[in-house]
């Protein structure tokens, strides 16, 4: 038997988080403004993200990375940059798994 987790959330590929970005650059710089990107989430996603640990959480999430967007990344290539941030085992439904947020 074959056993893989998924460890990208894609279904956020195609939105962009232009609007979001000094809210993304904020967030990147301290990571106690996490709640922050809960709001931001839930607005494009129309999820009920929180900064609580529960389904839908970025409590205690990392931000791995802020620039660039490259070719390796599973992103929509019209958008030029990318936010990737891992989620933390407080997001009940997707511990370890990773959000692109792509924006210009």
């Amino acid at each position: 038997m074959s056993v893989f987790k998924i460890t990208n959330l894609n279904y956020l590929q195609d939105k962009d988080f232009g609007e979001f970005k000094e809210v993304l650059a904020e967030v990147n710089a301290s990571p106690s403004k996490v709640g922050k990107l809960a709001d931001v989430l839930s607005r494009v996603a129309l999820d009920p993200w929180s900064a609580s640990p529960n389904d839908f959480s970025v409590a205690n999430a990392k931000v791995l990375y802020l620039g660039v967007n490259k070719p390796a990344f599973p992103t929509v290539r019209r958008f030029s940059n990318v936010m990737i941030i891992e989620l933390s085992d407080d997001s009940v439904n997707f511990s370890g798994q990773k959000l692109y947020l792509t924006f210009n």
